[in-house]
């Protein structure tokens, strides 16, 4: 029998779990729902409003674990998103938060492009573990756009200490992942994972941040600040050739400016 959920206050940090339950389902192209058990990489699923990407990963990925999530519904859904505290949705202004700091009547990000209320959110244990991930960083569950990413200080942004930076969780995974689909557009696919069902693209990263955001403040700071200091530049140069390789434009653009300069210094010495 489905276990009956219970009222909970959330304390935002706290959740391990990165991911969806095994029941929660996803629309599959010329498919149709799914449950998330059944995925597999390559299943090109439904991320927006008349959009599919494939699944190109799974960040976690366990049929056996049993987890605590928050069942979040929203007004007029005919199914419940159950997601873990810490993973992400998508919120008013092209916003992903983390679930634990969804309230009731906050407005969440729908599959037709629209924002639904919620009216309720109860805790309650599910089967399996699951997170897939898609060009985007999106992917919709149960009718509600949700991120692919987790936020480790249960906050949108990153902190270093008590001071906010300006960059966000959804940026800071989605950026991270950059390296790894530059890999599958090379035609690296595969894909192995810890025992824990971790996928091990994301296995090491995912225990040093779980670490260094539970040490006292000030380490915790200090690993944070590097991290952004000295990984942070070369992610987004990865994130920046993965754009130019998926944007023809973008790349006629830089290839042309890059041409012009090269005309106008060679033009300069022949004057």
């Amino acid at each position: 029998a489905a276990p009956t959920p219970v009222d909970v206050t959330v304390n935002p940090g706290t959740g391990f779990v990165v991911c969806f339950s095994g029941s929660s389902t996803v629309e599959v192209e010329n498919v149709g729902a799914v449950k998330m058990e059944n995925l597999a990489i390559g299943d090109s699923v439904r991320v927006g409003n008349n959009k599919f990407e494939p699944i190109y990963s799974f960040g976690h990925k366990d049929s056996n674990s049993t987890a605590e999530y928050l069942r979040i519904t929203t007004e007029g859904s005919s199914a419940a998103l159950e997601i873990s505290p810490d993973h992400m949705v998508a919120v008013e202004g092209g916003r992903h938060v983390p679930a634990s700091l969804v309230k009731k009547g906050d407005l969440l990000l729908i599959v037709t492009d629209e924002f639904a209320s919620v009216t309720s959110i109860k805790k309650v244990m599910r089967e399996g573990a699951f997170a897939p991930f898609t060009a985007s960083g999106n992917i919709v569950v149960n009718g509600i756009v949700a991120s692919n990413y987790i936020a480790y200080q249960g906050s949108e942004y990153v902190k270093i200490g008590d001071m906010e930076t300006p960059f966000s969780y959804q940026f800071i995974g989605h950026t991270f992942n950059s390296v790894h689909r530059l890999a599958v557009m090379v035609g690296i696919t595969g894909e192995t994972y810890t025992p824990e069902g971790i996928s091990n693209w994301v296995a090491t990263a995912h225990q040093m941040m779980s670490w260094a955001v539970g040490q006292n403040g000030c380490i915790s700071s200090l690993l944070i600040a590097l991290v952004l200091v000295l990984l942070l530049p070369l992610l987004v140069f990865a994130r920046l050739v993965e754009i130019l390789l998926c944007s023809p434009v973008a790349m006629a653009v830089v290839v042309g400016g890059l041409g012009l300069m090269k005309y106008k210094r060679s033009t300069k010495k022949v004057v």
